[in-house]
């Protein structure tokens, strides 16, 4: 049914069909190398998609807040980098008032920043950080 289709999609005739059975025009018997390449190709194509499935790579372009970047960074970039070795990391630091104007501008896939700022699409809270207030004088700050 394959070979018909193609030889509808063709508009021409590569089997007849006979009380032997089916058998191949001689034009059918002509384009079976192109059928048996595309077979093959369509094969190989198949495989690369199942052997990639689950392949992550490309580039990914990260903005970092200053604080954020010199004590959390490296361990977490190790990390990323090793589970995801196709990925290449293009890294800023900068202000987080900077790197969310600059996200505003499409120039990052992620920024990381400190601070509350009007965001429509997601965003994820990674941790909270105790306030103190610390003064040289017993309630000073209070009067």
């Amino acid at each position: 049914m394959r070979i018909k289709k193609i030889g509808k999609d063709l508009g021409a005739d590569l089997l007849i069909r006979s009380k032997k059975g089916v058998l191949f025009t001689p034009l059918g018997e002509s384009i079976i190398p192109y059928i048996r390449t595309v077979v093959n190709t369509l094969n190989q194509m198949r495989e690369h998609v199942s052997s990639n499935h689950n392949f992550i790579g490309g580039n990914l372009t990260v903005g970092f807040s200053l604080n954020y970047a010199r004590y959390r960074l490296p361990k977490v970039l190790k990390s990323y980098t090793e589970a995801f070795p196709n990925v290449d990391v293009n890294i800023s630091t900068d202000h987080s008032k900077n790197l969310y104007n600059r996200l505003k501008n499409d120039e990052f896939s992620i920024v990381i920043i400190r601070g509350e700022y009007k965001w429509d699409e997601l965003t994820i809270l990674l941790g909270t950080e105790p306030m103190c207030l610390i003064c040289s004088n017993e309630n000073a700050a209070l009067s």
